[in-house]
């Protein structure tokens, strides 16, 4: 039997723990670094939707902290 996680939209949630923070903009760097960590959610972290994750998304993520 499979178990499924729902996993939510969340633009620049990029770790998934529901909350847009530092952590997701250092994560998203890491990625970029090629240092990826398999649990990035590269949907969320995609904030522009151009379909690749670069540092747009990551200029991206600050602005949606600075607006909280």
């Amino acid at each position: 039997m499979k178990i499924y996680r729902k996993i939510a939209l969340v633009p620049g949630d990029a770790n998934g723990d529901g909350k847009v923070t530092v952590a997701d903009v250092m994560m998203v760097v890491n990625h970029i670094l090629g240092n990826s960590s398999s649990n990035i959610n590269l949907k969320n972290a995609d904030v522009n939707n151009d379909g690749g994750v670069n540092v747009t998304d990551v200029m991206g993520i600050v602005k949606i902290i600075l607006q909280n």
